[in-house]
């Protein structure tokens, strides 16, 4: 019945979400650094209260400092965290590629590489994390020694278990400090030397102790373009699975390959990869996802609708109130870059048209993406450098979608009566939530049913035939047991005959 239920759920899409067709206003991040020549990354993450947090490098005259913002407002406001401003041993080593998450109580952990110039391709993979909601940075670590950059990721399970990637003689590398302690850290191989693992691994954690990565390599034979591979870990980063290819299959010799592999999960860990390759020429932005938990991935698809210039550097979002949200770069030439934005609300089967996400006052700057993010609002957002001002600096965008938590599986809408499942009250809940739904005419059996991310059963609510009409039921947070279950998202599935519908809940403690 488990498996029923989540490759149900995995075929369903969203209904009555409204498209929004601009992007604004424009927030600059922070330009309160001194001696500030250029801001760079702007890697984004939104925390379990709804907060946005993003990671960048301030640039100086003579150093390179990491820092962190926080908005509780959705993007109009931000507060500045320093969060690494260490003198750089030599003025020409570099720290970059900044990359952010949050743990399950919120407190934020950056990871970066440091560029040290006079080993020319070494880079030390260092992180820092906050224990007060990111107003306070500390326990700076190197992690590890890499031989290419690998940050612009980090990724952190619901039992506070940080993963950072890295790449050594061994190939990539999983470095694993459960439950964010440093003094029990592992290593793992990710992909084996033979691969020729690149830069910048796309890591993201499902519940507890699973990780999917995406990583860009050279073949196996080393003589096709770098390829997209993808693999995972039900163990804590103990054991990967043997990489798959995703992307390579039509190249001609050539050409370069693919890059920017970028991930993102749903509630029931349907997988969804984005990057962008040059197989037919130009680059263009391609897109596969997994419903069978990564073991074997659909076709690619073409996500991007413009026919001229170069589309890379890929970020891929998803969050149930939003669909599918892909951002990436368009590039005419080495002056003109331009961000463009695309959204799938059935699951990735179809796209919208490309949309600039800024003005046309604004087009002529050379924009840099640094990453994406939804959250429960129905808000994207968007963070890019440019240089309006005549300097690289950091911005922030959103755009609103109209935001539903309703799921349901498309071939039924058409029904002229179905059964109907409202979302529960109060939601979030911290004792007692109420469930209401709806029953058409006639009897059916009913099956109303908890769920965990995992797709495991918490508890029954209802398991009999009903007549039509209209029902309520108050599920007080515990599970088939009886025991309190913990915070976190839970899924509330309502089975009617052949109908199915499905509600996002949130437990907080």
């Amino acid at each position: 019945m488990h498996r029923i239920f989540i490759g149900t759920i995995l075929l369903l899409s969203f209904a009555t979400i409204v498209w929004a067709q601009t992007f604004g206003p424009v927030v600059l991040v922070d330009t309160s650094t001194a001696n500030l020549t250029y801001q760079a990354g702007g890697n984004l993450a939104v925390d379990y209260q709804g907060s946005l947090g993003v990671a960048w490098t301030d640039a100086t005259n003579n150093n390179d400092i990491i820092s962190f913002a926080k908005s509780t407002d959705q993007g109009q406001t931000w507060q500045k965290t320093v969060v690494c401003d260490d003198p750089l041993e030599d003025p020409r080593d570099m720290r970059l590629d900044a990359a952010l998450a949050f743990n399950p109580i919120d407190n934020p952990w950056v990871v970066w590489d440091y560029y040290i110039w006079e080993s020319i391709s070494e880079y030390w993979v260092q992180a820092a994390q906050s224990v007060d909601g990111g107003v306070t940075f500390e326990n700076q670590r190197i992690i590890e020694l890499s031989n290419f950059r690998v940050s612009k990721t980090i990724a952190i399970d619901n039992n506070s278990t940080v993963y950072i990637p890295s790449v050594d003689y061994r190939g990539l590398i999983c470095n694993v400090l459960p439950e964010g302690d440093f003094s029990k850290r592992y290593q793992t191989v990710v992909s084996p030397l033979s691969l020729a693992p690149f830069d910048f691994p796309d890591f993201q954690t499902a519940g507890r102790d699973t990780i999917f990565i995406a990583f860009k390599a050279d073949s196996s034979d080393h003589y096709k373009p770098k390829l997209i591979y993808f693999t995972q870990s039900i163990d804590a980063g103990s054991t990967f699975t043997e990489p798959i290819l995703i992307s390579g299959e039509a190249y001609q010799p050539g050409h370069y390959g693919a890059q920017s592999a970028s991930l993102a999960l749903d509630e029931l860990k349907t997988i969804y990869l984005a990057w962008a390759d040059d197989r037919t020429g130009d680059y263009d932005v391609y897109f596969s996802k997994s419903i069978d938990g990564g073991n074997t991935f659909s076709s690619s698809v073409r996500v991007n609708n413009q026919l001229e210039g170069q589309q890379f550097i890929v970020r891929i979002s998803y969050n149930s109130s939003t669909g599918l949200c892909v951002a990436w770069v368009e590039t005419h030439d080495l002056q003109d870059n331009d961000i463009y934005f695309a959204r799938s609300i059935d699951g990735g089967e179809t796209f919208s048209d490309g949309i600039l996400i800024c003005g046309e006052e604004h087009q002529a700057f050379y924009q840099g993406l640094g990453g994406i993010a939804t959250d429960d609002s129905g808000n994207v957002y968007i963070a890019y450098t440019d240089n309006r001002f005549g300097k690289q600096l950091l911005f922030v965008t959103k755009a609103t979608l109209e935001s539903t938590n309703v799921i349901e599986h498309p071939s039924l809408l058409a029904l002229p009566e179905k059964a109907t499942l409202q979302q529960n009250y109060p939601n979030p809940f911290n004792a007692e939530t109420l469930i209401r739904y709806q029953i058409p005419n006639n009897s059916y059996r009913v099956t109303l049913r908890i769920f965990d991310l995992l797709g495991r059963v918490v508890k029954t609510l209802v398991d009999q035939r009903q007549d039509g009409g209209d029902y309520q039921i108050v599920w007080d947070g515990k599970d088939k047991d009886g025991k309190d279950v913990g915070s976190g998202v839970y899924f509330c599935s309502l089975t009617v005959g052949p109908v199915l519908c499905a509600r996002k809940i949130v437990l907080i403690r």
